[in-house]
């Protein structure tokens, strides 16, 4: 299984308060189960080519950060 491991991001942009889309590619064998864990400080929609996967909020507590798994 491949894995990546999480990465702060935020596409270069200085300023935070805006709507970014981040994108990942990356390629897996047939019937790889796939894990992504998603954190972020507001709500978010999840997609895989094209289609809505998951979605959610998130709160940005400094002493407990929370995340949602999708597979």
């Amino acid at each position: 299984m491949n894995i990546l491991r999480e990465t702060m991001i935020w596409n270069g942009c200085e300023d935070k308060n805006q709507y970014v889309d981040f994108f990942a590619t990356f390629k897996t064998k047939t019937h790889e189960k796939i894990v992504v864990n998603i954190s972020c400080d507001n709500i978010f929609t999840f997609y895989v080519n094209g289609a809505t996967a998951g979605f959610g909020s998130c709160q940005n507590f400094p002493a407990a950060k929370q995340y949602y798994t999708f597979d």
